[in-house]
């Protein structure tokens, strides 16, 4: 999913294609789908969907977890952790996700359409 792909779609109430590799492919299979009900076709850029881990969420959780599990309520736990540890926490965790998710084939194949431009038909 690394190459630059584009969808189309006739309308805001047309379902997407399925990725295509150019504005030309889309173009063709616009052509060969329209029965003369569209005059234009709207075309974009794919994005997918990776979901992802939140560390900021985690590390809430994991602080609500420790005050309702403790005897102390203790209130400070992981309040000092910096922005620069938040993002090594983020690359190591999403990355064993990644690995996990490609494993056991829970890769996400959906997708947005963006920056949609109108083609003639």
């Amino acid at each position: 999913m690394n190459e630059k792909q584009y969808a189309w779609y006739f309308d805001n109430l047309s379902a997407s294609s399925e990725p295509c590799n150019s504005i030309d492919e889309c173009l063709k299979e616009a052509r060969q789908e329209n029965n003369g009900e569209y005059e234009k076709v709207f075309i974009g850029t794919v994005e997918y969907i990776e979901g992802k881990i939140d560390v900021d969420v985690l590390i809430e959780n994991i602080q609500d977890d420790v005050y309702r599990d403790t005897e102390d309520n203790i209130e400070d736990y992981l309040e000092d952790v910096t922005y620069e540890e938040k993002e090594e926490l983020n690359l190591l965790l999403n990355e064993v996700f990644d690995k996990w998710k490609k494993k056991n084939q829970y890769e996400l194949d959906f997708y947005f359409v963006k920056d949609a431009k109108a083609y003639n038909l």
